[in-house]
């Protein structure tokens, strides 16, 4: 594989990202255009502040060589504690992408002063335009991953997150350990979760006999996940 093997920073523009107001409302529990019209507007009005308050941006490395078996990936001397359906889903493959992106601060600062003064419909409003534009920003990082990949003739799976599938999140300690120091500007806590919380971490593998999945919410245990059965 000629790629070389970290993408820099990346940086996307909330409008490049394909979110749409009925796609918010979905997520946020209503079928497209049934919300009622206070909600709806809460919905645009924080849509409308996208572009000013997210600071979009991630990165990718790759592992060239790693092994997989019996419910982990080891990758010199780090074991990554994969679980049984996520190693399933990666050995067939030559090569991992890790990778971090976020969504940035000020739409979960948004979020949390709407909490704060007792609106909390703007502020869940937030908290899932949040998700969404950290988790459609990961897409469109995937869907040039594998662009770039298909050039060398080569294929992805789909992405793989730690907290997930059997996955612990602890396990981001090792993942964030090959970026350099508070990289995009995401750090871990003392319990590896991220800050800013709309961040996202994960995996993909990259070979030529991998296969990328429809995503399936049965092979997953978040059952409060947002994207449940949404996706």
């Amino acid at each position: 594989m000629n790629t070389k093997s970290s993408s820099g920073i990346l940086k996307f523009h909330f409008s490049e990202l394909g979110v749409t107001p009925s796609k918010i409302e979905r997520l946020m529990g209503y079928e497209s255009g049934s919300a009622p019209d206070p909600i709806r507007d809460i919905i645009q009005s924080v849509f409308d502040e996208a572009d000013e308050i997210t600071d979009i941006q991630g990165a990718y490395e790759l592992i060239p060589q790693f092994k997989a078996e019996n419910g982990h990936i080891m990758i010199k001397d780090k074991t990554f504690l994969t679980g049984k359906i996520v190693t399933h889903y990666l050995k067939p493959s030559a090569s991992l992408a890790f990778f971090i992106f976020t969504a940035g601060k000020e739409i979960e600062v948004r979020s949390k002063k709407c909490f704060a003064v007792n609106d909390p419909m703007k502020g869940y409003a937030y908290d899932v335009l949040g998700s969404e534009t950290v988790e459609a920003a990961v897409d469109k990082m995937q869907d040039e991953l594998e662009q770039r990949m298909l050039a060398e003739e080569l294929k992805i799976t789909n992405r793989y997150s730690p907290g997930y599938c059997e996955w612990p999140v602890n396990d981001q300690f090792k993942l964030f350990s090959f970026f350099p120091e508070k990289y995009c500007g995401i750090t871990l806590s003392e319990t590896a979760l991220m800050n800013p919380i709309k961040s996202v971490s994960g995996v993909i593998g990259i070979g030529p006999d991998v296969k990328k999945h429809p995503y399936s919410c049965q092979i997953c245990d978040a059952l409060n996940c947002i994207y449940r059965d949404k996706r």
